[in-house]
């Protein structure tokens, strides 16, 4: 998860509260999307998967059918339909990756490439956030593994580009191509979150060097 600040926008608040009074609102209107697909660098910002190809706008805090919470323009998040389909309403509360701008580090990512693909999820908590980093890290390991026959299908897919990318992410260290590793780890990069962890675990000079910037 990388530290995506959501941009202040009274006039989204405004055109929700709109929808809100209606007997079938909508909180998925066009400029409320536009500005959450900027918002978040096309990117769900529960598995860092930055070209999904299902696209939703997600609750942060679910709803629960709370009109208020419905169509709050800081509770609707950018995510991807696996991600927002595993989490439903059961993990709450977690890391708020719009407010807290340390979430990367409390939350590592680990790619087991032999005998199979596997993700090893750790929590890293600050002080006074262990029960909130603890849900986080059960529900992404949900999103990794899947619970359900399908659910498990389309976290293998996932799993499989995340490690195409942590290849990605080996082969440009091996060809000191820093220019590279450096937009790899950039918060709008595809899996930032797992990267910056790859290096700091495995690469520490090289992350001293370039962790400046990001």
């Amino acid at each position: 998860m990388m530290h995506f600040p959501k941009t202040r926008r009274p006039d989204l608040q405004n055109l929700l509260d709109q929808e809100a009074r209606k007997a079938s609102g909508n909180y998925r209107l066009e400029p409320v999307l536009a500005q959450i697909t900027r918002d978040f660098h096309w990117k769900c910002y529960l598995c860092e998967d930055a070209e999904p190809t299902g696209i939703q706008v997600e609750h942060f805090q679910p709803h629960q059918g709370d009109t208020a919470r419905k169509f709050c323009w800081d509770n609707l998040f950018f995510s991807c339909s696996h991600c927002n389909g595993t989490k439903g309403d059961k993990y709450f509360p977690l890391l708020d990756c719009t407010q807290d701008a340390r979430v990367w580090e409390q939350v590592e990512i680990t790619v087991q490439r032999f005998p199979k693909v596997k993700l090893e999820v750790k929590a890293h908590p600050l002080p006074g956030r262990e029960q909130v980093c603890e849900n986080t890290v059960k529900l992404l390991r949900h999103c990794f593994e899947g619970r359900t026959p399908i659910r498990k299908l389309e976290a293998e897919n996932l799993r499989k580009k995340m490690l195409r990318h942590d290849i990605d992410l080996a082969d440009a260290i091996r060809a000191d191509d820093e220019p590279r590793v450096l937009a790899m780890i950039q918060a709008q990069a595809g899996f930032a979150g797992m990267h910056r962890w790859t290096l700091c675990r495995e690469y520490p000079e090289l992350w001293e060097r370039l962790c400046q910037p990001v």
